[in-house]
């Protein structure tokens, strides 16, 4: 009996609301509420890296007014990057030397991460020495028939080490005005010289007779007549004479003429000679500068033997012959050019040149 009673009763309400709502058009009831509008964010995001995988939380949310309900939440999984390479730089670099190699590491990064992908040591071979510009040492100032000199070296524009010297010498000639020389005052020609007169009226120099010169210029002529020879031993032996010069007249210079001249240091010999004699400036151990002519055809044996100061001496393009020992003992002598006319070198002619090292 009372279950009809509550279904009668619960019929009855439900009719009473229907037709309530279906009166007056406004039911005051709760309906059921639909999310029209979302977004969809990232959350609990573990970054990605050049060797490790990445995730994070897809959620979506409803945007409604008074709403913001999660709708759902899925876990995502980003893949790893990968290294990125960087440019290749230079580290530990050791810098090569004219005489020690160097080194360096080629190091390649990770343009993402920095870290270190690869590394490779370098080796780099010596350099080679690079010439500067030659500079002068040692100058000696040259003077009126004084010999002259200087060292012209090259160093390494790179390191201190030197490359290469070369010994240079310079010669100034008097310059004569009314007899007399402008630069030194001495006078033109040497006075008080041995004469002997030849049976054909010329003059031979026979020795230093009353000569206090100790620059020698021997005269072209004496009383009027040619002098145009030298005699054999005329000046051998004297410790006196610093420099000799020979005029163009004379066309004879006999052998041994200056041997053993202790304290000759230069020789101008002038265009009238055809031949050095053998002997000539033989022991003659401070000459360094001689001028020899483009019209001598050769030099006699022995003829520089034991001339240990000359350090380099022109060769014209005139001379067929060296003879034996010519040079022998130039014990400084480091340059010297043989002429292609030259056919006939004797024995030994360059023995005993222990510095010679350009011929």
């Amino acid at each position: 009996m009372k279950k009809h009673l509550w279904a009668i009763l619960l019929t009855f309400v439900l009719f009473c609301c229907l037709t309530a709502c279906n009166g007056s058009g406004d039911c005051n009831h709760p309906t059921v509420h639909v999310h029209k509008t979302v977004k969809v964010v990232q959350e609990n995001v573990v970054a990605t890296t050049c060797t490790a995988d990445g995730s994070y939380d897809e959620v979506v949310y409803c945007t409604e007014a008074d709403c913001g309900a999660q709708l759902s939440r899925e876990r995502k999984t980003t893949k790893t990057l990968g290294h990125h390479t960087a440019n290749t730089i230079v580290e530990n670099e050791v810098k090569a030397s004219c005489s020690d190699g160097g080194s360096y590491d080629e190091v390649i990064y990770c343009k993402e991460c920095e870290k270190e992908l690869s590394r490779k040591h370098i080796i780099t071979t010596a350099l080679s020495h690079a010439p500067a510009e030659a500079i002068i040492e040692n100058e000696v100032k040259a003077a009126c028939n004084r010999t002259g000199s200087y060292d012209e070296v090259v160093y390494c524009a790179r390191c201190p080490i030197e490359i290469s010297r070369n010994i240079k010498t310079i010669w100034y000639s008097h310059s004569f005005i009314n007899g007399k020389c402008e630069l030194c005052n001495c006078n033109e020609f040497s006075e008080g010289l041995q004469y002997i007169l030849n049976s054909n009226n010329e003059y031979t120099v026979a020795g230093i007779g009353a000569c206090k010169d100790t620059d020698i210029v021997i005269p072209s002529t004496y009383k009027g007549l040619p002098v145009t020879t030298i005699a054999h031993y005329a000046f051998q032996g004297d410790t006196t004479i610093t420099s000799v010069v020979i005029p163009d007249s004379i066309t004879s210079l006999a052998n041994e003429a200056f041997e053993n001249c202790k304290a000759l240091k230069s020789a101008v010999i002038g265009t009238g000679v055809k031949e050095i004699g053998f002997d000539l400036f033989c022991g003659c151990d401070n000459l360094t500068y001689v001028e020899i002519p483009n019209v001598i055809t050769s030099i006699g044996h022995n003829a520089f033997d034991g001339c240990t100061s000359l350090t380099s001496i022109k060769i014209p393009d005139s001379i067929t012959s060296i003879g034996g020992g010519a040079f022998k003992g130039c014990t400084n002598l480091t340059d010297i050019k043989i002429p292609n006319g030259v056919t006939n070198i004797g024995f030994g002619a360059f023995s005993y040149c222990d510095n010679l090292t350009n011929i």
